[in-house]
């Protein structure tokens, strides 16, 4: 039968989805949340006036702590040896904001701090590099700024000859350590000079390094005051793919030349900042190599909470010179900005919601933040907007229910949720192809089989511990009894969840087994690749549980031939929802025990979370339907008659694999159990 595939008389394919609403909030605070939404506050920038302001500390004022993590950026830098760590986490995860206010560099201008620390921090973000002999350039130009800085230190001055001959007879003691050592002097330069001169010139990078390391050994030798260099090394991907590798390759050639005498009297550390897929294509570099750096990544895994981020950055906005020139009436202004206070208040909660579906992208979190604040439809339905015309603003005009929060974020302005590929929850249970039917529930046995494994420790975040693909594959159609036609389909859904980001690639596996001449990176999705649950897979997993909102979004974009399946959820009231979703859990169910029918059994429930695959939509039914109908009326006995007749025929059906299988199974429906059991049954 042709299913009945929802349109609701508009052309979805059209359907605008703006960033931001358009109620009162957004008019008011219109030009602070567009900054807010833009880059143009980052450094160097036109608009990073209103956001340069320090605090006492050296921070940023904007800049909100995690003590987490610098606590371990902490214990790097107390450390008394050597150390060479990554700093690895999602895009736009805040790791350049961290290293710069950790370490309270304030430019790019190297220097020595209280604790004596050589502090050299090198970002590329502003530059164009196309190729290595410009990154050298940019490196030898970093190094030249260390030198400057030591030369203050010490009278010393490489036209003296004295200081030449010095510096030459370093290098040319030592120079059997050195890596790339072939001709490190031109042998036509007569004088120690001159060798030096041609030297710089060739090899720039190498020449300031061990100047460095030169000068600063003369200096703690007359007066002790450098302990350790630390470099910073970050916004690598900022510059063309090209250029990453020979980055990383770059600093770390820079800090073994100033390690390359063992009594040296200082340490020198280094952090690297890089994305997964950056990190992950150095490890393939290293495996060839038979080097591994798994040991040295500090996975950047979470950030602020939205709340604290959204009101720092408000906050250094408005306190502004140029910001509260515009303010023509204060008193008005105070009460718009503490109307914003209490709406910011009250929806902060989900915030971690947010931040979790966005990967702890931070500027894609504060977007959909943002989005729900300024959301007229349905988070300020009571706003007096008339013709054009706004009214005061009152924070009882916003309606702060988490019903409304959700499907302001999910919705935006409009009335249906619409799974686009760039949308921000993409539908999981979503199946348009006909040809594909009866396979509506192979993403949620991939999802539950992962996170069976996560619950046991045996994949964990950013893939330390991983399966592969084609591993993950073959367990699942052995479980299922799959035939060769189901195990293409289960294929293809794999793939579609790593392309929509609910799996993702271990950033502790090499992307490809063969690593090309020209250094290319690849992302395309691969059976080899060792995979995880993302933070987005987690978090859409207990979303369904939780209660049925997720699940009530989804059904406008879910291929059914279910009765009011054209009728959008926003126009339904919570029963015909319930009811809706009921009726298409029942559908899945059938759909279920044909899998089960061919099923090895016991690792069927061992594998998929201990119960039935629908367990968990049932589950946030459930807890809806609890938390509707506190008092028995005739739209609660409607409910409730739907589930018991489906808890019915899921018990039932539970006691008949019980006694028709030899083997023990684990069969978790307690919540049906208790269900029933309060009805009498």
């Amino acid at each position: 039968m042709k299913k009945n595939r929802p349109n609701y008389g508009i052309n979805t394919e059209e359907t605008s989805y703006a960033i931001l609403g358009d109620n009162n909030l957004r008019r008011v605070f219109d030009d602070c949340f567009d900054i807010m939404l833009s880059s143009c506050y980052n450094d160097n920038t036109k608009s990073s006036r209103y956001f340069s302001k320090m605090n006492d500390d050296n921070t940023s004022a904007y800049y909100v702590h995690q003590k987490d993590i610098e606590l371990q950026l902490d214990n790097i830098y107390a450390a008394t040896v050597d150390m060479d760590r990554f700093l690895v986490g999602f895009t736009g995860i805040g790791k350049t904001t961290l290293l710069k206010n950790h370490f309270k560099i304030i430019n790019a201008n190297p220097f020595i701090d209280n604790n004596k620390t050589l502090v050299a921090y090198i970002s590329v973000y502003s530059d164009d590099i196309n190729n290595t002999t410009e990154l050298n350039k940019v490196f030898a130009g970093f190094l030249q700024s260390i030198y400057l800085l030591l030369k203050k230190h010490i009278d010393f001055d490489l036209s003296n000859d004295q200081n030449a001959t010095d510096f030459y007879n370093f290098i040319d003691n030592y120079k059997s350590r050195l890596l790339n050592n072939n001709d490190m002097f031109d042998k036509k330069k007569k004088t120690p000079q001159q060798a030096l001169k041609s030297l710089s010139q060739r090899k720039a990078v190498q020449f300031y390094s061990l100047l460095i390391k030169y000068l600063v050994e003369k200096i703690n030798n007359i007066e002790p005051t450098i302990n350790q260099i630390f470099f910073v090394f970050d916004d690598i991907e900022s510059q063309r793919k090209e250029v990453h590798v020979p980055f990383i390759s770059k600093a770390l050639n820079i800090v073994a030349c100033l390690r390359m005498i063992d009594d040296r009297n200082f340490n020198v550390k280094s952090i690297i900042s890089l994305r997964n897929y950056t990190f992950r294509y150095h490890q393939a570099r290293q495996a060839k190599a038979k080097r591994s750096y798994s040991d040295e990544a500090i996975l950047k895994t979470t950030i602020p909470k939205m709340r604290d981020i959204f009101e720092k950055r408000f906050q250094v906005y408005y306190d502004n010179s140029d910001v509260k020139k515009t303010i023509s009436d204060e008193k008005t202004w105070l009460s718009a900005k503490e109307t914003l206070e209490s709406v910011v208040s009250n929806i902060a909660d989900f915030g971690e919601m947010i931040s979790s579906l966005a990967h702890y992208d931070i500027s894609h979190s504060l977007k959909l933040f943002l989005q729900v604040l300024t959301n007229r439809r349905w988070f300020a339905p009571n706003e007096y907007y008339y013709q054009g015309a706004f009214g005061q603003l009152k924070s009882s005009d916003y309606m702060s229910q988490k019903e409304r929060i959700f499907k302001a974020l999910m919705y935006g302005e409009n009335e249906i949720y619409v799974d686009n590929e760039d949308s921000l929850i993409p539908n999981i249970l979503a199946v348009h192809e006909e040809e594909n039917s009866g396979t509506e529930l192979l993403s949620l046995f991939v999802l539950e089989y992962m996170f069976t494994l996560q619950r046991h420790k045996e994949i964990t975040l950013y893939g330390q511990s991983k399966i592969k693909g084609n591993e993950l594959r073959d367990n699942i159609k052995n479980i299922l009894n799959f035939s060769s036609e189901k195990v293409d389909k289960l294929e293809k859904t794999i793939k579609k969840l790593y392309e929509q980001e609910y799996l993702l690639h271990s950033v502790f596996e090499p992307e490809c087994n063969n690593i090309s001449e020209e250094r290319e990176t690849y992302r395309q999705y691969d059976g080899d690749f060792g995979l995880y649950l993302s933070i987005r897979g987690n978090k859409v997993l207990d979303m369904l549980s939780r209660d049925s909102l997720l699940f009530e979004v989804l059904r406008d974009d879910i291929d059914t031939d279910l009765k009011d399946n054209n009728v959008p959820s926003s126009q339904m009231n919570q029963t015909s929802k319930l009811i809706y979703l009921i009726s298409y859990c029942s559908k899945l169910f059938e759909i279920e025990k044909e899998y089960i029918s061919y099923a090895n059994k016991e690792l069927y429930f061992k594998n998929f979370n201990n119960s039935f695959i629908i367990i968990r939509l049932l589950k946030g039914i459930h807890n809806t339907n609890h938390y509707f109908y506190k008092n028995e009326d005739d739209d609660s006995l409607l409910v409730k008659a739907e589930l018991t007749k489906l808890y019915t025929k899921i018990l039932a059906y539970a006691n008949i694999l019980q006694q028709q299988t030899p083997e023990k199974l684990n069969i978790d429906i307690s919540f049906i159990i208790d269900f029933l059991k309060k009805q009498g049954i």
